[in-house]
């Protein structure tokens, strides 16, 4: 049987590889933000495409499965359920970090479930996407609640700092931001 810290160091490396995922999706899809990303990406319009639907499609799956709520899956609700009776208090601080974005992470259950890991043939991907509406402030807002939530299970485990996991997912994205720099300019 694998262990509880082995557990929460499986979930935290996912959440943090997630925020990665995110960062580079965003450098990716908004090139504009940098003018040079965007004159080399503009010669590789076939890889961009290709290169941020499997990114984005990461970043969904990442989401659905750090806060799946079955019993069986190694998650968030999962790491929570295993560890309630030596940190009684922890479900009630998780929740209230997940919680305001329940709708958010409906939505992307939506995505999730119709178009990348069951594809619905009764609507098509783009239908499913403006039903859907997320923005990638929203989705942001979604990966920066579950680091939050990852810290707070850390710490209260006494496995990293307060603050540590976001922390290394952040040095983490700037190491991930840097590397496309380095392969783009």
């Amino acid at each position: 049987m694998i262990s509880i810290n082995s557990n929460i160091e499986e979930i935290t490396n996912q959440g943090i590889f997630l925020h990665e995922s995110y960062c580079l999706w965003q450098n990716l899809a908004h090139p504009n933000l940098n003018a040079e990303y965007e004159r080399i990406l503009c010669d590789h319009e076939e890889f961009k495409k290709v290169f941020l639907e499997s990114l984005f499609g990461s970043i969904v799956t990442s989401i659905y499965m750090l806060c799946d709520k079955r019993a069986d899956a190694l998650s968030l609700h999962c790491i929570i359920a295993e560890v309630e009776s030596t940190y009684p208090d922890l479900r009630e601080g998780v929740e209230e970090i997940l919680s305001p974005i329940d709708p958010e992470l409906e939505l992307l259950a939506q995505i999730r479930h119709k178009v990348y890991a069951h594809r619905d043939r009764n609507i098509s991907p783009q239908s499913v996407f403006s039903l859907v509406n997320m923005s990638p402030e929203r989705i942001y807002c979604c990966i920066s609640s579950i680091l939050s939530a990852l810290d707070l299970i850390n710490w209260t485990a006494g496995i990293k700092s307060q603050l540590g996991v976001t922390t290394k997912a952040l040095s983490k994205s700037d190491e991930t931001e840097n590397s496309l720099s380095t392969l783009l300019l």
